[in-house]
Formats: structure tokens, C-alpha cells, sequence
């Protein structure tokens, strides 16, 4: 289901040798003159030279036991470059993606179903670097997921709330990890691309209200607030808000419903 959608999302790239001719996004499908440009941005590579754990060597990609584990069965081309699922996108390489081919994520979905109004309440951030709303989350640093959503909502959402409070309304006995899920990433190339693990958490009416009150932006994060959404409709009600994001909180909302 994911695969058609993010698929149905990149049929129409940008031609580099201009024109309106379509390039198609699969792999099975032949692209003889498909020759995107190659990037990779200058703050991967800085991060690489200074030892920073989360950038990959240029030449790791040849190294396929440094793929991190991916939903999809890897695909790899004749250069042995690992293939994106989703299909082309016009462009080669990592761009900001620090690792080659899956670049692991966790996502904090924390809401609250209002009865009454048949809507569903989540929290949502503002992210710093393009304006798009999101859920808290971030890269995967270590292997607990529960601990690095729990984190991230920390430092992007609740920053000025006690970590001890925040444990006890998003404690692990009532965390419900879901399956990983190919984000759509504005950095992602044919090479490297993101999967996140949504960790998610139905608060109570009461326990949700209490959070509110508490909830302030941190860390990249230039707004957080708190949104009342309608998951049974397809299109989300908040302007700029990740697509991906949006199929997640639908799924998990409908799930608890």
C-alpha cells in the first residue's frame, strides 16, 4: 500500500535534458537516457572527515554489510549503489542523507481520541529547517526505539517538561512500535532514503490536557502545538504537514478508534 503511494508521488520528475518527457519511476521499467546528477552535500562529507558516527564513507555503499536492514529487499545497480525502493528521483548519491541506501528514523506519535467531537488530538512540531509540520522524531542513534522517541519528543516538544513526568504519560508498557514505513524525504536520492519506526501512544483526555500545558518547542523544532485532526478523511487538515506523517497518524488513530 505504502510502496504504490510514495511511487505514485514521484511520476513526475523533473527532466534534466529539459522538456516535459516523462521519466518513469521504477526500476523494472527502462530509462536508457535517465543520467540524473550526482549529490552529495558538503556537510556529509565534513561530518565523515571529523569522525561523526552517522556519516558514511563515500565508498561504503560497496560494503553491503554496512546496509542498515531494510523494509524492502535491497536492489543494487551495476555500480553495486543500493536503488531506492520508491524508484528514481532524479537525482544520485546521498545529498544530506548520511548514510547509503536505508537511513533509519523514529517518529513520537502521541494523541488523544475526543469522543465528543469524533476528532482525533496530536501533537505536532514545526520544523526549523523548512517551515513543514511533522511529528517529534529524528534519526536512529541506537537500537531502543522507545528510548530514542522518548527522547526526541523531549527535546523538540516538551523541552521544558521533566523528563520523569514525560516518562510516566509515554511509558514503555503502553508504547505501540509499528512497522517501519518508507518516509517521503525532500533529501532522499536514488541511494539513500529514510524508513522511520512510528512509536506511538493513545493518552487519555485527562493525561493529554495535563501534556498541553507543558509542551514547548526545542532542540530544530521552531513550533510544537497541539491539532485536532479527522483521520477518516485522506487529506490532512494541517497545512505543510508531512505526507508520510499524516498516513501514520491516520493508521494509528483509526486503529485505536
Amino acid at each position: 500500500m505504502f510502496a504504490a503511494f510514495f511511487s505514485a508521488l514521484w511520476r513526475r520528475v523533473r527532466n534534466i535534458f529539459g522538456g516535459s518527457k516523462r521519466i518513469p519511476t521504477s526500476w523494472d521499467e527502462a530509462c536508457s537516457h535517465y543520467n540524473p546528477p550526482y549529490e552529495t552535500h558538503k556537510a556529509v562529507l565534513n561530518a565523515r572527515e571529523k569522525g561523526l558516527p552517522w556519516a558514511q564513507a563515500e565508498d561504503d555503499y560497496k560494503d553491503h554489510s554496512k546496509l542498515y536492514p531494510s523494509v524492502e529487499k535491497y536492489r543494487f545497480d551495476d555500480q553495486e549503489y543500493p536503488l531506492n525502493p520508491i524508484g528514481r528521483t532524479n537525482r544520485r548519491g546521498r545529498n544530506l542523507l548520511g548514510r547509503w541506501g536505508v537511513n533509519p528514523a523514529i517518529d513520537g506519535v502521541v494523541g488523544s481520541w475526543d469522543r465528543e467531537k469524533k476528532l482525533f488530538d496530536i501533537v505536532l512540531i514545526k520544523r526549523g529547517d523548512n517551515g513543514a509540520w511533522a511529528l517529534p522524531g529524528g534519526m536512529l542513534e541506537k537500537e531502543d526505539v522507545y528510548e530514542e522517541a522518548v527522547r526526541e519528543f523531549q527535546e523538540e516538544a516538551a523541552s521544558e517538561k521533566p523528563l520523569k513526568e514525560v516518562l510516566a504519560l509515554l511509558s514503555r508498557d503502553r508504547a505501540c512500535i509499528m512497522k517501519k514505513v518508507h518516509v517521503i524525504d525532500h533529501r532522499e536520492t536514488d541511494n539513500a532514503w529514510v524508513e522511520t519506526t512510528p512509536v506511538c501512544f493513545n493518552l487519555t483526555r485527562d493525561e493529554m490536557a495535563s501534556l498541553e500545558k507543558e509542551l514547548k518547542s526545542g532542540d530544530d523544532a521552531a513550533s510544537v502545538g497541539l491539532y485536532k485532526v479527522d483521520p477518516h478523511k485522506e487529506e490532512p487538515q494541517v497545512e505543510r504537514l508531512n505526507v508520510t506523517h499524516w498516513k501514520i497518524i491516520r493508521n494509528f488513530a483509526l486503529q485505536e478508534e
